[in-house]
């Protein structure tokens, strides 16, 4: 009897090892050096290809010329407040306007001001509402010679524009006026950032066009200096 018990105690603790040994053979050795610098090495690399995707993500979303812009770039687009004053030998205008520069190809733009004149004249004094289009080559532009865009440009000037006054300018002529002018100007940056001063001299003309009839057109031409800052749209 005794060797039989001993026999069937045997049998069940061979079965027993076989069945807890089993799961060994297909579990990875976690405490194993090679498996703890598999699993270091994946969780380290995953976040690091996360964050590259992303960071090339946002920067096909931005446009270059946002990130490397420099003034005068085509499709680049600028804005400007300016002031300045067109006198004659017994008249004088002091004008002020807010404008939108748009460059349709590399140097050249096209603008748009919105503004106001007053007008110190003989006779009485007025003041008018304005608008004019304008047009500008940039024909030295220095800032496409410095990594930073940064640099002087030069450019010529011209454009028309129509006002409406609150009385008769010149005195003797009409309410409403053509604007034609041409000149040269520069623009250099201030300091480091993308602001840029303005400044420049001009023909400015002013007449009706003798649509009032040739005898109602006092015309006026004047020379006009004008300093104004440029700041990106």
């Amino acid at each position: 009897m005794r060797a039989i018990w001993a026999g069937l105690s045997a049998v069940v603790v061979v079965s027993a090892g076989g069945c807890a040994s089993e799961p060994r053979s297909y579990a990875p050795d976690r405490a194993s050096p090679a498996f703890g610098a598999m699993r270091t090495e994946a969780v380290r690399a995953q976040p690091v290809d996360i964050a590259e995707n992303a960071r090339e993500d946002a920067a096909a979303l931005v446009p270059a010329q946002v990130i490397d812009a420099i003034y005068g770039d085509a499709r680049s687009t600028w804005w400007s407040v300016q002031s300045g004053v067109a006198f004659t030998s017994n008249n004088t205008g002091v004008n002020g306007r807010l404008s939108l520069h748009h460059f349709v190809a590399d140097d050249f733009e096209v603008n748009g001001s919105l503004g106001g004149w007053g007008h110190f004249q003989d006779g009485d004094d007025e003041a008018s509402i304005a608008f004019d289009l304008g047009f500008r080559w940039h024909f030295i532009n220095e800032g496409r010679s410095h990594a930073d865009g940064l640099g002087m440009t030069v450019y010529a000037d011209t454009g028309i524009g129509m006002l409406y006054a609150t009385g008769e300018v010149p005195s003797g002529g009409t309410r409403y006026n053509f604007t034609p002018r041409a000149g040269l100007g520069a623009t250099w940056p201030i300091g480091d950032g993308p602001a840029r001063l303005d400044a420049g001299v001009r023909w400015q003309h002013l007449s009706n066009a003798s649509t009032a009839g040739s005898d109602d057109n006092p015309s006026r031409d004047a020379a006009m200096v004008y300093l104004g800052v440029i700041l990106p749209f």
